[in-house]
């Protein structure tokens, strides 16, 4: 019986430890909890803040490059008929600079610009791929942009591939400080679109 009585109290003591430790456990799963909202919040801060501050830096080049750009096509022998402005897509995104521009036979037509911190060849191939798609074509057209138009990517720096494959698309490519890298062709907005 007096062993009963021990094995008893010992399941006493082992359930009240139990019973501590799942105290224990619950608090340490709500301070976890706590702990994840609060780095959740502040990844969220710090995302934010960076979203912020790349948009700063996004608009600053924009504004370096309307500038630079408005001078490069004068001496380039274009009078430049508008001021550099962004034309928003809605979901398609942006074109950071648009103008119209007339040379000196009096052909008038728009000049689209890309503006990139560090040029990539895969931002050529994004630029000349959304200049051919319907959905842009249409954003353009509703805005009057349409017939002929020369395409630039303005750039800080580029990456060496650009160099390479910049050749393959007719868009220019011109870098603050070092002037033209690849000449623009002439693209038609009206020509058959692709995709939407």
């Amino acid at each position: 019986a007096e062993r009963l009585v021990r094995v008893e109290e010992a399941q006493i003591r082992t359930e009240e430890r139990l019973a501590r430790l799942e105290e224990v456990v619950a608090r340490l799963a709500e301070a976890q909890v706590r702990i994840e909202k609060r780095m959740d919040d502040h990844v969220r801060k710090v995302e934010d803040r960076l979203n912020a501050f790349g948009a700063v830096v996004g608009r600053t080049a924009e504004g370096r490059m309307a500038v630079y750009m408005e001078r490069w096509l004068q001496q380039q022998g274009f009078q430049v008929l508008d001021p550099i402005a962004a034309l928003p897509l809605g979901s398609e995104g942006e074109i950071d600079g648009v103008t119209r521009v007339q040379d000196a036979s009096g052909q008038v037509r728009w000049v689209l610009i890309s503006c990139k911190l560090h040029v990539t060849s895969q931002h050529l191939e994004n630029f000349d791929g959304n200049l051919r798609r319907k959905r842009v074509q249409e954003f353009l057209k509703a805005f009057g942009i349409s017939g002929k138009a020369l395409a630039f990517i303005f750039g800080l720096t580029l990456d060496i591939n650009v160099l390479r494959m910049g050749k393959r698309f007719p868009l220019g490519l011109v870098l603050e400080e070092r002037g033209q890298i690849f000449a623009a062709s002439e693209i038609d907005l009206e020509a058959p679109a692709e995709g939407s």
